[in-house]
């Protein structure tokens, strides 16, 4: 059971550091190979757009402030902790 729960925290690990890098890519401007940039825009962009259409960027002065990565971080840890609660309650 251990193995499993250790997987399924490795897998939303994973998916959390590609999400800061596709969010750094973006801020910085810096592109990879194109495939690995479509991996990543395949692997964040229906998330975080279903979020941006929620919510609308904060404006901060000049700058407008994007909350969507931040809430799906947000997001993935609450599914993580759900999820591995479910895997190792005792008596499941």
């Amino acid at each position: 059971m251990n193995l499993i729960a250790n997987l399924v925290s490795l897998a939303f690990t994973v998916y959390t550091l590609g999400l800061f890098v596709y969010v750094a890519q973006s801020w910085v401007g810096v592109r990879f190979d194109p495939s690995f940039d479509q991996l990543l825009r395949n692997a964040y962009d229906p998330f975080l757009g279903a979020i941006r259409s929620k919510v609308r960027p904060v404006r901060l002065g000049h700058v407008q402030f994007d909350a969507s990565p931040f809430i799906l971080v947000f997001g993935i840890f609450l599914a993580r902790a759900m999820l591995l609660t479910l895997i190792l309650w005792p008596g499941l």
